[in-house]
């Protein structure tokens, strides 16, 4: 953490990236957006100003391949892409990397690998036994050259699992209550990858997920919830987009540009990832070569 500006730029750079944004109670799609965006991300060292977005071509898929996609809710994910981009706990460490909680896991040298010609350690970690938290268990790899962070995986711990609490920030929860909805928490993950570019490391995979139990006897509601939000980016130092007020997407926008198929000429550069394609999957298959 502290070879962080040696390691990552300090100075502003803009990426360009491909967004999806899925929710679904177990098979049923509650809603499936995808996005093609622009991100002005401040550095690694102004940690306190927050990324920009501009949006390029937006959709809100009413089908999923066979799948019609049905949202008994009535209610839309907002803003998720903002919260995405501050998941990078490199600029906000939190409850895996925050100071007070460093105290609170275990760590462990579990092995070594190479990333992008480097060696690397593959530290694992899991909390303590007896922290009444919902905390964390996973992976970090670490050049061991520079220290610098090359990838993150974390989930809930086994341990502190059960004192997780409902976080459904995108429905609207309290009336949600009222009208017989009743969530449970049960797991929390995170994935992030970071990639050489010139003699820095810059962002280039983020997947933030959340699964709750959900039951609504009237509805006939019972089920598991996935929320789950993946960012595929990459720097573009030569582009340098508008990034003006009136072109950054709000902090509280929804993907409402619906879209009764899938075509592939929409994404242009993107068209070779399908619904069904899961980025991270695509991500891991280009960075082991296949």
């Amino acid at each position: 953490m502290r070879n962080i500006t040696q390691n990552y730029p300090v100075r502003a750079f803009e990426s360009t990236g491909f967004y999806r944004e899925v929710a679904k109670i177990d098979d049923n799609y509650l809603s499936f957006a995808e996005a093609s965006m622009q991100i002005l991300n401040p550095g690694y060292q102004r940690i306190k100003e927050k990324d920009h977005i501009i949006i390029n071509k937006e959709r809100n898929l009413k089908r999923v391949g066979d799948s019609a996609v049905d949202n008994p809710f009535h209610a839309a994910v907002k803003g998720v892409p903002y919260v995405v981009l501050a998941n990078d706990l490199l600029k906000n460490p939190g409850s895996i990397f925050g100071e007070r909680y460093l105290s609170k896991y275990n760590y462990t040298i579990s092995g070594y690998t190479a990333v992008e010609g480097e060696e690397a350690y593959i530290i694992k970690f899991d909390q303590k036994t007896g922290i009444k938290e919902a905390l964390y268990q996973g992976s970090v790899i670490v050049i061991k050259k520079s220290f610098a962070i090359a990838s993150i995986e974390i989930s809930y711990s086994d341990k502190g699992r059960r004192f997780a609490k409902s976080d459904i920030a995108f429905l609207q929860r309290p009336l949600l209550m009222l009208l017989g909805y009743h969530f449970q928490k049960t797991n929390e993950m995170l994935s992030l990858r970071y990639s050489m570019n010139g003699d820095k490391w810059y962002p280039y995979f983020y997947k933030i997920a959340t699964t709750h139990q959900v039951k609504a006897k009237k509805q006939k509601i019972a089920g598991e919830l996935l929320v789950s939000a993946e960012l595929f980016i990459r720097p573009v130092p030569a582009v340098k987009s508008d990034f003006s007020k009136k072109n950054i997407m709000p902090e509280n926008y929804s993907f409402q540009h619906g879209v009764e198929q899938y075509t592939d000429q929409y994404w242009k550069e993107f068209d070779y990832i399908k619904p069904e394609h899961r980025l991270k999957d695509l991500v891991d298959k280009q960075a082991a070569g296949n």
